[in-house]
């Protein structure tokens, strides 16, 4: 998305899998710059509520997601530099191991 030019300001993900864990959210916002807002939804449901749409079955995402609240927020760390520069570290030898 950054390389479209796209800017992440917020996230809205699911409580589920690797989001239910502080750690994990507070890297992935460290990284992104934004802040993540746990729903009290699942991915699962999200997905199946987007096919609906997608399916006809409904007119629009927003109509099903009206009820959604935000049972956690993230935002990034106070050291999120050192979060970036530990993922691009990362992502540099990635790309290493790739080529």
């Amino acid at each position: 998305l950054e390389e479209m030019g796209v800017k992440i300001q917020a996230m809205k993900v699911g409580n589920d899998n690797l989001f239910q864990s502080r750690v994990f959210s507070t890297t992935i916002a460290s990284i992104l710059d934004c802040e993540i807002e746990m729903l009290s939804t699942t991915g699962a449901v999200g997905a199946a509520k987007a096919s609906s749409v997608g399916a006809s079955l409904f007119s629009s995402l927003d109509e099903l997601m009206q009820n959604q609240t935000v049972e956690r927020r993230y935002t990034a760390a106070n050291n999120a530099g050192e979060y970036k520069a530990g993922y691009n570290a990362w992502h540099s030898e990635l790309i290493k191991l790739l080529t």
